[in-house]
């Protein structure tokens, strides 16, 4: 079960505050997006956004449960689109979503600089590499750096991730002409 808390107070330390607008990319049944939609408060939103419908139906349901009216669900295409206006987004996360199993370098690269194209000028991405070694997060890195963006911060500590906190790291960017 979600610790709502310890994820809101994460997603703070990372930089999220109320009536931000935030993408939850890979949201699967919303583990992060359900605390962030809290955290950011009504007048905020967050975007979930998955490809697997099942994951989402299941997310629907709890948002339903929880009573939360600032998440809209969106079902990902096949594509790397991300189906949001130019400059909407203040925080986009991707939370144990970028495995190599799951995108290749040139998808990754793809897919950031469509992720700057919909992050407001002072905007952050966050990433959590999990399964990733330390090798992986290095290319990584370079990828989303040559998306336009600049790793800004790192944070090591408790991590939510599915039903346990683990020991982690964060890593932030921002759009590299605006650092």
């Amino acid at each position: 079960m979600v610790n709502f808390s310890v994820v809101e107070n994460l997603l703070r330390l990372i930089g999220l505050r109320r009536g931000d607008t935030v993408l939850d990319f890979g949201c699967g049944v919303g583990n992060y997006t359900l605390p962030c939609a809290r955290a950011v408060g009504r007048k905020g939103r967050v975007y979930a956004l998955d490809k697997d419908r099942n994951y989402l139906e299941e997310l629907k349901r709890r948002v339903d449960e929880a009573g939360l009216e600032n998440i809209l669900v969106i079902e990902a295409g096949s594509e790397l689109n991300i189906p949001l206006a130019d400059r909407s987004i203040d925080r986009a996360l991707f939370f144990d979503v970028l495995h190599s199993h799951y995108f290749t370098s040139e998808e990754l690269r793809i897919l950031f600089l469509e992720v700057a194209r919909i992050i407001r000028d002072s905007g952050l991405v966050s990433i959590f590499p999990h399964h990733m070694n330390d090798e992986e997060v290095g290319k990584l890195v370079k990828i989303v750096e040559t998306g336009g963006f600049k790793l800004v911060h790192c944070f090591t500590g408790e991590v939510f991730h599915r039903d346990e906190v683990v020991t982690g790291k964060i890593i932030s960017f921002s759009l590299s002409r605006y650092v």
